[in-house]
């Protein structure tokens, strides 16, 4: 089964025709007015899709139980406690101007976070190869991040480190039979992930410190950035990475 959801990103598949996980693909970006690039995905059953459901999703599809998977990514995430909230039915667009104002306004600082790293570690894996297919490779950015939620009880710490390893573990994947883009993409990973922590940092602040009615304003204005300037300087800095990697022996560099 399937929906295409409305102008709001809302959908309908009945809940007794659902036998698998949910996939969002294509659309419009509100933030931007452009087309949505990627994927998301979540849990069979799920009334949200999103970025954590995605994370969630990831851990599912590594062995986890939907149940423990939620928890590890909760706990990752610092969604515990006067925060804790299910991340597969939780709407913090419809929550934000109601009694769960605060938890919505934790969800979409910790959500938008999330996309910001996933994104611009996808269009810098990308960017490698015109002909990478976008969406596989978002749902291998989601899973290399994801693996550092397995198990967590408690706040995960996504550093430069962490998603440098994460990039070059989906690009791996990604190039496993492309030598060329492989390098280029792990050649720019750290450089590309100092710059997006910073702007997913600046994001969560910006959302979680705010007022609940300055939330999404703010979280419009940090998707907006990824998928623009920062997403053609990250693109460029690939084009120019595989560039160099054809020139030379990218056995040598491929590391």
């Amino acid at each position: 089964p399937f929906d295409i959801t409305d102008v709001n990103g809302t959908f309908n598949i009945a809940s007794t025709t659902v036998t698998g996980p949910l996939l969002l693909v294509g659309g419009t970006d509100k933030s931007t007015g452009q087309a949505f690039t990627g994927s998301l995905k979540a849990p069979a059953g799920s009334t949200v899709v999103t970025p954590l459901t995605s994370a969630v999703q990831s851990l599912v599809e590594s062995g986890k139980s939907a149940a423990d998977a939620e928890k590890n990514v909760k706990a990752a995430m610092g969604l515990t406690g006067s925060n804790d909230v299910n991340l597969t039915s939780f709407d913090p667009y419809a929550e934000i101007d109601g009694a769960n104002a605060k938890k919505a306004q934790a969800v979409l600082a910790r959500q938008t976070q999330l996309q910001v790293l996933v994104h611009s570690a996808t269009v810098t894996i990308a960017g490698a190869d015109a002909n990478t297919d976008v969406n596989s490779t978002m749902s291998s950015v989601f899973d290399a991040i994801a693996e550092n939620f397995n198990g967590a009880d408690g706040n995960v710490t996504l550093d430069a480190s962490t998603i440098t390893a994460a990039t070059k573990k989906a690009a791996d994947k990604v190039f496993a039979n492309n030598q060329a883009a492989r390098v280029a993409a792990k050649a720019v990973a750290q450089t590309a992930a100092e710059s997006s922590v910073r702007a997913a940092d600046d994001a969560q602040t910006a959302i979680s410190t705010g007022t609940p009615a300055e939330a999404t304003n703010n979280l419009d204005k940090a998707i907006a950035l990824v998928n623009t300037t920062a997403e053609t300087t990250l693109r460029a800095a690939s084009v120019n990475a595989f560039k160099k990697a054809a020139d030379v022996n990218a056995t040598e560099l491929d590391a």
